[in-house]
């Protein structure tokens, strides 16, 4: 038995360094080390990989209790009915979806813009929304071309699920400027860096994710953040109350609310 479990190893693991999973075994007080772009980014979104991904990223969300952290986190962000939000790379949206199923019920009429590289909702998700009284509109472009374009305080809630880790520190601190010029809450839900991260997310084969996805969390735990990292970029810290900490064993959660008199 211990040799088909190495050979399941070596298989699921054939697309991650082994020498960055170890080093990120004692990577408490590490750097960020980001890598950009997911190798899901790079492929076309017919690709069977890609799909095969997707697929893998619900599992992921499911197995790390995802969606009931972000359902917490936005609650703790105060939002009480907003009327428009922003979900960055939000992929399919049924994450999203997810989430706010188990919302408030006070949350309708709410239009939900999905910002990403590609469109890959299904017509499904779409029926979803439109059951809750969501109007979801997708927009497939670069996040910071979209933002650059968008209306100031345009969207009363701005979140972000395991996306904002892919941008190196300049990038996410232009990012972050950017977002709190059109919301008045924001909230994220990114990796923990932490070697409990990096290696879990090395046995993701164990639950049947593929080598890609594999590959992907690893660089993405690399790529996460611990104690105070969002916050330390984050444009104001006059006009706003910030709150940053872990949350379950492998998330770390982002809030950023704007004072009622800023």
């Amino acid at each position: 038995m211990r040799t088909v479990a190495e050979g399941l190893r070596r298989t699921y693991t054939s697309g991650v360094n082994q020498a960055t999973i170890g080093r990120g075994l004692s990577m408490s007080k590490s750097t960020r080390i980001c890598l950009g772009p997911d190798l899901l980014d790079q492929m076309s979104p017919t690709d069977p990989k890609a799909i095969a991904s997707r697929r893998d990223i619900k599992r992921i969300n499911f197995v790390m209790f995802q969606d009931a952290i972000m359902r917490s986190v936005i609650s703790r962000s105060g939002v009480v009915s907003p009327k428009r939000v922003l979900d960055l790379g939000g992929g399919d949206a049924t994450f999203t979806l997810n989430v706010v199923r188990r919302m408030n019920p006070q949350w309708r009429g709410v239009e939900l813009v999905v910002v990403d590289r590609v469109d890959v909702v299904e017509p499904q998700t779409r029926i979803e929304f439109k059951k809750l009284g969501w109007d979801l509109k997708v927009v497939t472009s670069d996040v910071f071309a979209f933002l650059e374009h968008a209306e100031p305080r345009s969207f009363d809630l701005v979140l972000s699920n395991l996306f904002i880790h892919h941008f190196p520190a300049d990038s996410l601190a232009k990012l972050l400027a950017m977002i709190a010029s059109l919301t008045t809450s924001f909230v994220a839900c990114e990796p923990r860096r932490s070697s409990l991260t990096v290696a879990g997310s090395a046995m993701l084969w164990a639950i049947g994710c593929t080598p890609v996805s594999v590959r992907d969390s690893v660089t993405g735990a690399r790529a996460g953040f611990t104690a105070g990292e969002i916050s330390e970029l984050w444009p104001d810290h006059n006009s706003w109350d910030l709150f940053e900490y872990d949350k379950g064993l492998f998330s770390h959660c982002f809030v950023s609310c704007r004072r009622s008199n800023a």
